[in-house]
């Protein structure tokens, strides 16, 4: 056999694996992120994939082990049950998928056409978001999430921002909750605030700042009944925290709840306090939490996963070795 066809062959092999694998990919992993976080059993995992145009109150997606038993809906409800006028978050905005870059590698985890949810703080902008409402009885808005009240935690999600104000909220635990678990972000760093029944609230703050406009993995942990041995996990890398148990007047925290602070009388929040003030400004997607701590390889193979795919089955590879060995034993003879 001449060298072109050799060749030929080889690059036929090739073509064929990758459509291969290709193949087998989408048929049983659908996305490779997805399987990741499924994999870990979640109780609550909100791929926030609802198309454009969702209306207010109604309910999302849980693909986490919780599943249509959690109740959570577009929009946010007030104490009295009743739902802000328009304050659904924007459904169907393009997110993380294989042409977005995170920590310089692309998301190839992904699925094409991945969409997420644009929040818009009410109070910037009256006729937009203000985040979700979660709770475990559909019958009562401020239900608490009773595998979210522990003192080990996880939150994981993808986020984008470039707000610079002081205290935006990405997650608002039950105030009710024995173990409360904020994520903050305060002038583009994080802070995680815990606080346990009858003990002292803590902060943890981030050194860096991740407002740069761009998309990033975040995995936050609680380890314990307050923030100094929490974990921070961006884009795959470790992010130091300085603790204090100093808790500055704007981060009260408790288990009653105190109007004017995240205590407002809601329950589990996503982009938003409680009330108008201090939502999340930005993009979020994949939110995933856990009642218990990820070990440091489970966080960092989440971001893996986004930004990896799984090798070629098996079929593939057969394929390729076959292909080859033709290819050689008609080259010799």
């Amino acid at each position: 056999m001449s060298r072109e066809k050799v060749l030929l062959f080889l690059v036929l092999a090739v073509v064929l694996t990758t459509a291969v694998s290709s193949v087998a990919r989408a048929e049983t992993l659908g996305c490779y992120y997805a399987d990741a976080v499924a994999a870990l059993d979640p109780p609550i995992y909100l791929r926030l994939s609802e198309a454009s145009g969702v209306a207010l109150g109604t309910a999302v997606v849980n693909d986490g082990t919780l599943g249509a038993s959690l109740g959570m809906i577009w929009g946010t409800q007030q104490t009295n049950g009743v739902l802000y006028a328009n304050s659904e978050p924007n459904s169907g905005i393009s997110s993380v998928n294989p042409d977005v870059m995170i920590g310089g590698k692309n998301c190839i985890g992904l699925e094409n056409g991945n969409t997420g949810a644009q929040i818009i703080p009410y109070a910037i902008n009256a006729s937009n978001s203000m985040g979700f409402n979660v709770w475990d009885n559909p019958n009562d808005p401020i239900d608490k999430v009773a595998a979210l009240d522990e003192e080990n935690e996880t939150y994981s999600l993808f986020f984008k921002t470039k707000d610079n104000n002081q205290n935006p909220r990405m997650i608002t635990s039950h105030p009710g909750n024995s173990n409360r678990f904020d994520l903050v972000m305060t002038y583009g760093k994080f802070c995680v605030a815990t606080a346990a029944a009858n003990t002292t609230n803590w902060l943890a703050d981030s050194t860096v700042a991740f407002n740069d406009g761009l998309w990033h993995h975040l995995v936050v942990i609680r380890n314990g009944d307050d923030a100094a041995n929490a974990q921070l996990y961006v884009d795959g890398q470790q992010i130091a925290l300085t603790a204090t148990s100093s808790t500055p007047s704007y981060m009260t925290l408790g288990t009653s709840p105190q109007a004017g602070s995240t205590d407002a009388g809601y329950g589990l929040r996503i982009g938003t306090h409680g009330n108008k003030n201090r939502g999340w400004n930005g993009y979020l997607d994949e939110i995933a939490m856990w009642g218990r701590a990820l070990t440091p390889e489970e966080a960092g193979g989440l971001y893996q996963a986004a930004v990896s795919v799984p090798e070629p089955s098996s079929l593939a590879l057969l394929l390729a070795m076959f292909f080859g060995g033709l290819a050689v034993s008609r080259r010799v003879s």
